[in-house]
Protein backbone atom coordinates (compact mmCIF):
# COMPACT_ATOMS: atom_id res chain seq x y z
CA UNK A 1 0.00 0.00 0.00
CA UNK A 2 1.60 3.18 -0.74
CA UNK A 3 2.05 5.54 2.53
CA UNK A 4 0.53 8.76 0.44
CA UNK A 5 -2.79 6.79 0.61
CA UNK A 6 -2.84 5.15 3.24
CA UNK A 7 -2.21 9.14 4.97
CA UNK A 8 -5.13 10.54 2.47
CA UNK A 9 -6.99 7.25 3.63
CA UNK A 10 -6.42 8.48 7.20
CA UNK A 11 -7.38 11.50 6.96
CA UNK A 12 -10.98 10.86 5.13
CA UNK A 13 -11.81 8.50 8.02
CA UNK A 14 -10.61 11.54 10.44
CA UNK A 15 -13.01 14.31 8.34
CA UNK A 16 -15.80 12.05 7.91
CA UNK A 17 -15.88 10.46 11.28
CA UNK A 18 -15.86 14.21 13.41
CA UNK A 19 -15.04 17.49 13.73
CA UNK A 20 -12.88 18.00 16.46
CA UNK A 21 -13.79 20.40 19.08
CA UNK A 22 -12.02 23.81 19.10
CA UNK A 23 -10.39 23.09 22.39
CA UNK A 24 -8.48 19.88 21.01
CA UNK A 25 -4.54 20.09 20.59
CA UNK A 26 -3.83 20.08 16.83
CA UNK A 27 -3.16 17.00 15.02
CA UNK A 28 0.58 16.61 14.22
CA UNK A 29 -0.24 14.83 10.50
CA UNK A 30 3.15 13.81 9.68
CA UNK A 31 3.88 11.98 13.56
CA UNK A 32 0.34 9.91 12.80
CA UNK A 33 1.44 9.29 9.32
CA UNK A 34 4.87 8.00 10.58
CA UNK A 35 2.78 6.23 13.33
CA UNK A 36 0.05 4.65 11.05
CA UNK A 37 2.92 3.36 8.58
CA UNK A 38 4.88 1.35 11.12
CA UNK A 39 1.34 0.08 12.97
CA UNK A 40 0.34 -0.77 9.41
CA UNK A 41 3.74 -2.66 9.01
CA UNK A 42 3.79 -4.38 12.18
CA UNK A 43 -0.31 -5.91 11.51
CA UNK A 44 1.08 -7.23 8.00
CA UNK A 45 3.26 -9.44 9.81
CA UNK A 46 0.68 -11.13 11.68
CA UNK A 47 -0.09 -13.78 9.82
CA UNK A 48 -3.59 -14.28 9.19
CA UNK A 49 -4.46 -16.49 5.89
CA UNK A 50 -7.36 -18.27 5.65
CA UNK A 51 -7.94 -20.58 5.70
CA UNK A 52 -6.75 -21.89 8.95
CA UNK A 53 -8.07 -17.77 9.69
CA UNK A 54 -5.83 -16.89 13.23
CA UNK A 55 -7.99 -14.29 13.33
CA UNK A 56 -7.26 -14.01 16.97
CA UNK A 57 -3.35 -13.35 16.43
CA UNK A 58 -4.69 -10.41 14.62
CA UNK A 59 -7.25 -9.46 17.47
CA UNK A 60 -4.61 -9.21 19.82
CA UNK A 61 -2.47 -7.16 18.14
CA UNK A 62 -5.23 -4.83 17.45
CA UNK A 63 -6.60 -4.97 20.91
CA UNK A 64 -3.12 -3.86 22.58
CA UNK A 65 -2.68 -1.13 20.54
CA UNK A 66 -6.05 0.13 21.59
CA UNK A 67 -5.63 -1.34 25.50
CA UNK A 68 -2.87 1.44 25.22
CA UNK A 69 -5.12 4.03 23.86
CA UNK A 70 -7.82 3.32 26.48
CA UNK A 71 -10.17 2.77 24.02
CA UNK A 72 -12.54 0.12 24.43
CA UNK A 73 -12.13 -3.36 22.64
CA UNK A 74 -13.40 -7.05 22.85
CA UNK A 75 -12.08 -10.29 20.99
CA UNK A 76 -15.00 -12.38 20.57
CA UNK A 77 -16.62 -16.03 19.69
CA UNK A 78 -13.57 -17.20 19.86
CA UNK A 79 -15.33 -20.98 20.84
CA UNK A 80 -17.98 -20.06 18.69
CA UNK A 81 -16.26 -19.62 15.38
CA UNK A 82 -13.72 -22.51 15.75
CA UNK A 83 -9.74 -22.70 17.14
CA UNK A 84 -7.71 -19.36 16.82
CA UNK A 85 -10.08 -17.65 14.88
CA UNK A 86 -12.07 -14.53 16.41
CA UNK A 87 -14.45 -11.08 16.02
CA UNK A 88 -13.22 -8.49 17.06
CA UNK A 89 -14.90 -5.23 18.31
CA UNK A 90 -13.59 -1.62 19.32
CA UNK A 91 -16.05 1.47 19.92
CA UNK A 92 -15.10 5.15 20.86
CA UNK A 93 -17.70 6.14 22.87
CA UNK A 94 -19.47 9.63 21.40
CA UNK A 95 -19.66 12.53 23.90
CA UNK A 96 -23.78 12.68 23.91
CA UNK A 97 -23.86 15.17 21.05
CA UNK A 98 -21.60 12.84 18.91
CA UNK A 99 -22.12 9.28 17.41
CA UNK A 100 -19.96 6.63 18.66
CA UNK A 101 -17.34 5.39 16.09
CA UNK A 102 -17.01 1.61 15.37
CA UNK A 103 -13.69 -0.42 13.93
CA UNK A 104 -14.73 -2.46 11.63
CA UNK A 105 -13.18 -4.86 8.68
CA UNK A 106 -12.13 -8.41 8.44
CA UNK A 107 -8.97 -9.28 9.80
CA UNK A 108 -8.22 -12.43 7.52
CA UNK A 109 -6.25 -12.54 4.56
CA UNK A 110 -5.90 -15.29 1.55
CA UNK A 111 -2.83 -17.53 0.95
CA UNK A 112 0.18 -16.10 -0.72
CA UNK A 113 2.51 -18.07 -2.43
CA UNK A 114 5.95 -16.53 -1.51
CA UNK A 115 7.18 -17.59 -5.29
CA UNK A 116 4.99 -15.24 -6.32
CA UNK A 117 6.14 -11.97 -4.38
CA UNK A 118 9.36 -10.42 -4.76
CA UNK A 119 9.02 -9.65 -1.09
CA UNK A 120 8.13 -12.18 1.99
CA UNK A 121 4.52 -11.72 2.12
CA UNK A 122 4.26 -11.14 5.86
CA UNK A 123 7.17 -9.24 5.89
CA UNK A 124 5.35 -5.30 5.92
CA UNK A 125 8.49 -4.36 4.49
CA UNK A 126 8.77 -0.72 3.19
CA UNK A 127 10.06 -0.36 -0.82
CA UNK A 128 9.82 2.26 -2.71
CA UNK A 129 7.48 3.92 -0.94
CA UNK A 130 5.19 1.41 -0.73
CA UNK A 131 4.33 -0.86 2.58
CA UNK A 132 4.26 -4.78 1.09
CA UNK A 133 2.22 -7.46 2.94
CA UNK A 134 -0.56 -9.89 2.21
CA UNK A 135 -3.46 -7.57 3.13
CA UNK A 136 -2.32 -4.23 2.67
CA UNK A 137 -4.27 -3.22 0.42
CA UNK A 138 -7.54 -5.68 0.99
CA UNK A 139 -8.28 -4.94 4.33
CA UNK A 140 -5.60 -4.59 6.52
CA UNK A 141 -4.80 -1.11 5.41
CA UNK A 142 -8.14 0.25 5.40
CA UNK A 143 -8.17 -1.23 9.14
CA UNK A 144 -5.19 0.58 9.95
CA UNK A 145 -6.58 3.87 8.47
CA UNK A 146 -9.64 3.28 10.88
CA UNK A 147 -7.81 2.38 13.62
CA UNK A 148 -5.24 5.09 13.70
CA UNK A 149 -8.18 7.59 12.47
CA UNK A 150 -9.75 6.23 15.60
CA UNK A 151 -6.81 6.85 18.24
CA UNK A 152 -6.38 10.29 16.43
CA UNK A 153 -9.76 11.22 17.74
CA UNK A 154 -9.57 10.11 21.35
CA UNK A 155 -6.43 11.65 21.95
Amino acid sequence: MNRNALTTGLALCLLSASKLPAQAAAVDWTALARESQAVLSDYLRVNTTNPPGNEILGARFLKAILDREGIEARILDTTEVGPNRANFYARLHGNGGKRAIALVHHMDVVPATPSSWSVDPFSGEVRDGYIWGRGAIDMKGNGIAQLMAMIALKR
